[in-house]
């Protein structure tokens, strides 16, 4: 996911750029949803601890 987002990011401005968590959670079980929300969130805290430690 952190690398997804890195390469969105490559080609959008990050104030343009939302992480969505609506990427087929509805078909998981709540444990595989739940392990995948938090592994976007982490994967976006990355991404934006990246993005201020660059500006």
């Amino acid at each position: 996911m952190l690398n997804m987002i890195q390469r969105a990011l490559r080609v959008l401005p990050s104030d343009l750029f939302w992480v969505n968590p609506d990427c087929g959670l509805k078909t998981r079980t709540k444990e595989e949803s739940i392990a995948a929300l938090r592994q976007m969130v982490e994967a976006a805290q990355t991404a934006r601890d990246a993005l201020a430690v660059s500006n």
